[in-house]
């Protein structure tokens, strides 16, 4: 329209940015998007970026793909496993171990399936009901 053309040719004036440069911004954003058939309507098709990966199945692989990935700690001394019988105390620290931040907003924001804090997993794990944490602010 117009009012577009106008703005773009306010914003090519020189030294602001060219239109060479808004065309091939746009260019790199757009091509992708229409090769993943963004713009053709219609219900997204099974692999597409609109494609529901929230499923019982997908959220079982996810999680056995975040835990085969994860590496916590160093297993010197062969400390781990941790032998139940032999400890009497563990310390976790921090207020994300009973409410653990797990996403953001934005482009970034995920409902997860299921969250499962780190103190309730150390509990299970020790088959404990321990006191309710001190949080220390």
């Amino acid at each position: 329209t117009h009012a577009s053309t106008h703005t773009l040719t306010t914003l090519s004036l020189p030294f602001v940015v060219s239109v060479a440069v808004v065309n091939a911004s746009v260019l790199r954003i757009l091509t992708p998007m229409f090769r993943m058939g963004l713009f053709d309507g219609g219900p997204p098709s099974k692999g597409s970026i609109g494609a529901n990966v929230t499923s019982p199945e997908h959220n079982a692989l996810a999680r056995s793909l975040a835990a085969k990935s994860m590496v916590l700690l160093q297993n010197n001394n062969s400390t781990l496993p941790i032998n139940k019988a032999a400890v009497n105390t563990v310390a976790v620290f921090g207020e994300q171990a009973i409410s653990p931040i797990i996403h953001g907003d934005g482009s970034g924001q995920v409902f997860p399936a299921y969250v499962s804090a780190p103190l309730d997993a150390i509990r299970a794990a020790f088959e404990t009901s321990t006191p309710a944490p001190n949080v220390c602010g």
